[in-house]
């Protein structure tokens, strides 16, 4: 028996991917437009796509750290998806977590 090809996602689940994914962007920008160039090339769009693969692993590698949410930050990520669960207007609270440092940039900004 094989696990179901898609599920329904709870309005949580959702919620949380999307404030996770506006940390990502930030964060994950550096190997992410390094990954972009590269299979942009010659080489890694039509040739050899396996030559961007270290690049794609470290955009899957640094989202999945964002995901990792410091203890530093809990709170305002609480209040965040709180808000969002509430069905209200939360650009301030997203806010608030994005700029929380979260150790990933530092591992990830000078990714080239």
């Amino acid at each position: 028996m094989n696990p179901p090809l898609s599920r329904d996602y709870s309005e949580e689940e959702v919620n949380e991917e999307i404030i996770h994914s506006a940390k990502a962007y930030l964060v994950c920008h550096s190997p992410a437009e390094v990954f972009a160039r590269c299979r942009k090339g010659v080489e890694g769009s039509v040739v050899s796509p396996e030559k961007c693969e270290m690049d794609s692993v470290a955009v899957f590698k640094c989202f999945q750290d964002v995901k990792k949410v410091p203890e530093k930050c809990g709170g305002v990520f609480g209040e965040a998806l709180k808000c969002l669960n509430g069905g209200r207007y939360c650009e301030d609270e997203v806010q608030e977590y994005l700029r929380c440092d979260h150790p990933a940039m530092r591992v990830y900004e000078g990714y080239q």
